[in-house]
């Protein structure tokens, strides 16, 4: 995670049914650099190394998932190898402003995941939402821009 001229700009989203949204209004968002470690983690994830979307009702079924990052294992049991590097120095992270909105500044030429949760509970009910992941790639000093959605 050297530095860089790079910035990552975007927006994290999950749409209702009834038009309405939900953010990631003061969640964290994680990046972290491609390897072939976090590719394997994010196939595992949200099968895909592209973007992906995981539901937090699929814990409810019963089934065993990774997870990813410091606020998902709530969402998703731990992945197993477990990589102490990996979770304490791998990546950087930010939080959504009030708009769902986040930036990552000063990013070195790559290849990046962009990572985040967004889950929410309707009057006691179970949880909804999900963990979201995105890959983005930045060089020259420029600006990239990626939406995570379902």
């Amino acid at each position: 995670m050297r530095d860089g001229r790079n910035v990552i700009q975007g927006n994290a989203v999950i749409p209702l049914t009834d038009g309405d949204a939900v953010t990631c209004r003061g969640k964290i968002v994680f990046l972290v650099p491609v390897t072939p470690y976090t590719t394997e983690r994010m196939m595992v994830a949200y099968d895909s190394d592209r973007e992906g979307y995981r539901s937090v009702r699929i814990k409810q079924r019963g089934f065993r998932i990774a997870g990813f990052g410091k606020t998902t294992r709530d969402v998703f049991p731990r992945f197993e190898p477990e990589s102490e590097h990996y979770q304490e120095s791998a990546g950087r992270e930010t939080r959504c402003d009030s708009r769902g909105d986040f930036e990552f500044s000063g990013i070195a030429d790559g290849e990046y995941f962009v990572t985040t949760a967004i889950t929410w509970r309707d009057y006691g009910s179970t949880p909804d939402g999900g963990a979201l992941m995105s890959r983005v790639s930045v060089a020259g000093g420029r600006t990239a821009k990626v939406v995570l959605a379902p």
